[in-house]
């Protein structure tokens, strides 16, 4: 009977371990949803206690704690920001808070962070960055502005596709198809860059080189973020008319052949805890 009872209690323990094993995940995944709710609008510090809360509860979910370091880090990079005196080290640091806001559908500050950039440094690089942000936050004819004024000889592929992009937007389909016309990207164009050509190239009804671009895009893209992507690509209304398309589905299963960066799931990263790994560095 003894050893019954013991069976039955152990037996009763484990449920009781697992029971609160689910509720911490539970808990866990709500507290991260409610972080980047709180990351959209704006709000840093609420939502770091809240990736803060989620890694406490769930300790061995990876993208809790590559949330909330590098949210950590960001914070730490915006105070740091207000006093910097060094140009270069300025610009860097503005450029990496400019990434981390359009990756996380921070419209507001990408384009404060834009708009800061363009005004000191003014370059076509810039007018992209600040063109692209008021894309995002609608404001096409703000970024029709930006990308007229610049000289011809200043123009890249990155602001001709912008600039295609808002007329599209802004009604302008003729401007919009004469610009995509004669856009010519690289061999080895970059990501962002296909992505942006591929949003163009299906606002002006070309289906096909706006697939081409897509699959390009997901080829250049890191594996660690390349899931990231193809949900971006997923959402975009500009890219809505090719999920009608009959190669869609085989564009949407193109694999990066970017075999550098960093792991999606630094939690169980073998790197993480050495010398060199970017998450243990904001610890």
């Amino acid at each position: 009977m003894r050893i019954g009872s013991l069976a039955v209690g152990a037996a009763l323990a484990l449920i009781f371990q697992c029971g609160v094993t689910a509720a911490a995940q539970t808990d866990a995944a709500e507290q991260f949803a409610s972080g980047k709710a709180l990351l959209v609008k704006g709000d840093f510090q609420a939502a770091l206690e809240a990736f803060k809360a989620a890694t406490k509860a769930d300790p061995d979910n990876g993208e809790y704690f590559q949330e909330y370091a590098l949210l950590r880090r960001v914070i730490n990079i915006r105070e740091q920001l207000k006093d910097e005196e060094d140009a270069e080290t300025w610009q860097k640091m503005s450029r990496a808070l400019y990434n981390y806001y359009r990756q996380h559908k921070i419209s507001a500050e990408a384009l404060a962070t834009a708009r800061a950039l363009h005004e000191k440094v003014h370059t076509a690089e810039t007018a992209a960055l600040l063109a692209a942000a008021q894309v995002l936050t609608g404001d096409n004819a703000g970024a029709i502005a930006v990308l007229t004024k610049l000289d011809e000889s200043a123009r890249t592929p990155q602001t001709d596709v912008l600039h295609g992009i808002a007329l599209a937007h802004a009604g302008q389909l003729d401007e919009a198809k004469e610009i995509a016309a004669r856009v010519e990207l690289a061999k080895d164009c970059d990501g962002p860059l296909c992505l942006n050509a591929a949003r163009l190239y299906a606002l002006t009804d070309d289906s096909v080189k706006a697939l081409a671009a897509l699959r390009c895009a997901f080829e250049n893209t890191p594996v660690s973020r390349l899931e990231a992507v193809k949900a971006e690509a997923k959402e975009c209304p500009d890219l809505a008319p090719l999920k009608s398309a009959a190669e869609y589905a085989s564009a949407m299963e193109t694999k990066s052949k970017v075999t550098s960066g960093c792991a999606a799931n630094c939690g169980k990263c073998p790197s993480r805890g050495r010398a060199g790994c970017a998450a243990d560095k904001d610890k």
